[in-house]
């Protein structure tokens, strides 16, 4: 989350230069530097849900039976193309489904601990995209906020549920606008309502989940919260 910064075009311009005579990159050149972020990120996007998904039927076959006679070149390739539509060998002229495409078996993922949760670097980059635009978007170096972040996420470390961390350090439940607006909005980012948790400010001691979530409410907060499960 905190490497976001480097892709703001007044941090790009300030820590580049030219590698042979030193000239400091055109405000013009970081513009497009940044802006070329999200180019064919909703095609990056669906191939990672193709991969999701993918990971997702292989790991919960109904049976043993299912799994042995399962054909996973030929659902890895549907996948890729019903999602992205993207072609595979029948580019060239080769069926589809040869036998010879096999894709999978450069999804590392698969083989590192992931079993059945692939999805959660999407989830992850969702939450990370709220966290930012609703901290640090207006201005990636605020101390007062980076310091707020050390102490209310990064101390915690495993000693609380994720889902209650991230809600006491939005000061609320998580959303998706953020990751689905990014590209399309200001630089600031979305505009997103949330309740300050500064210390000092009036209402961080009114939250319910502002103490470090013992508080009966945000028990409740989390327990209705389907995504606290993932």
């Amino acid at each position: 989350m905190l490497e976001d910064w480097a892709w703001r075009a007044e941090y790009i311009e300030r820590i580049s230069k030219h590698h042979l005579i030193g000239e400091q990159m055109s405000d013009d050149m970081a513009e497009r530097i940044a802006a070329s972020r999200h180019f064919l990120q909703a095609l990056r996007n669906l191939r990672q849900l193709s991969f999701a998904i993918f990971d997702m039927e292989v790991h919960s076959p109904k049976s043993r039976a299912a799994l042995e006679n399962m054909d996973f070149t030929r659902r890895y390739n549907e996948l890729r193309n019903q999602l992205t539509g993207m072609k595979g060998p029948e580019a060239i002229g080769e069926p589809i489904f040869n036998g010879r495409t096999h894709g999978h078996g450069n999804l590392q993922h698969l083989l590192y601990e992931h079993d059945a949760g692939l999805y959660s670097c999407h989830w992850s980059n969702t939450n990370f995209y709220d966290m930012f635009y609703y901290a640090f978007a207006k201005d990636p170096t605020d101390k007062s906020q980076g310091h707020r972040f050390r102490h209310t996420v990064l101390e915690k470390g495993a000693s609380q549920d994720e889902m209650l961390i991230l809600e006491q350090f939005l000061g609320r439940k998580p959303t998706t606008g953020p990751v689905i607006e990014d590209g399309t909005s200001s630089e600031e980012g979305p505009a997103i309502e949330g309740i300050t948790l500064l210390e000092g400010s009036p209402s961080a001691a009114a939250h319910p989940i502002a103490d470090g979530g013992s508080s009966a409410e945000a028990g409740r907060i989390i327990q209705g919260n389907p995504s606290a499960e993932g």
